[in-house]
């Protein structure tokens, strides 16, 4: 094992804190040649804070992701169901092996920077699943070169990081957790389905101010002034789940 694999392994046993596993991982990936990263908790038998997410993705793409629903369709999240071992992206944006929707979500992908990528799939007891993602700007050739290099680190990064955010987070009680009200809650979650605020109210047997007001309260609470950027913020956070 490298020292720097190495160092980073043992590192994760004492660090704790959504921001400095964040820093963390980014750094570690980074020294590799892998610019942006995310971890995904996508289902933790027993546990409400899943889905559970820590990115360094842009917050453009995240928001054009969620517009778009392309949760349903991204060929990387279908592949992560399916396998045990880490794979590249390079190999999904195939006629024979994907559908037309999916290759749009890969060759949208690739105008926020992102050109290659890899996601090592993470399976656990009673269907827990979970997944660590990295992007990189590098051509082809660059990229299979790097992943060739380090695909093997990168599974061990990847299981060892799944732990550490158990440990230290998902089981974790957090003081100050941020907290929306259930109407507060509703509201988001409607509005990432691509509700209006008038079609919310309306599902919801109340009037569109109150609709707005809700909204507004989450999108405070939160910390941004979009709805948009909300509800990937909420989603992000785990507070909903659309």
């Amino acid at each position: 094992m490298n020292q720097g694999l190495q160092e980073f392994l043992e590192s994760l046993r004492s660090e704790c804190g959504v921001e400095n596993l964040k820093d963390m991982m980014a750094r570690r990936l980074e020294q590799m040649g892998f610019n942006r990263f995310a971890y995904l908790a996508i289902h933790i038998p027993g546990n409400p804070k899943a889905p559970f997410v820590i990115t360094t993705y842009l917050d453009d793409w995240a928001i054009h992701y969620q517009d778009h629903d392309y949760m349903n369709v991204d060929p990387v999240v279908s592949m992560a169901g399916q396998s045990m071992l880490p794979f590249e992206w390079l190999g999904l944006n195939n006629k024979r092996r994907s559908t037309k929707h999916q290759r749009v979500v890969l060759n949208e992908a690739t105008e926020f920077g992102m050109k290659a990528g890899f996601t090592v799939p993470i399976h656990g007891p009673g269907g827990a699943m979970a997944a660590l993602s990295a992007s990189s700007d590098l051509s082809p050739k660059e990229f299979n070169d790097l992943w060739d290099e380090h695909k093997h680190d990168i599974h061990l990064m990847g299981l060892y990081y799944h732990v550490a955010i158990g440990n230290n987070i998902l089981d974790a009680e957090t003081p100050g957790l941020l907290r929306l009200t259930d109407r507060e809650r509703e509201c988001l979650l409607w509005a990432a389905r691509g509700k209006t605020a008038w079609e919310t109210s309306e599902i919801l047997h109340i009037s569109e101010d109150t609709a707005n007001f809700h909204l507004k309260n989450a999108m405070r609470k939160i910390g941004v002034f979009g709805k948009h950027h909300a509800v990937v913020k909420a989603i992000m956070l785990g507070l909903i789940v659309p």
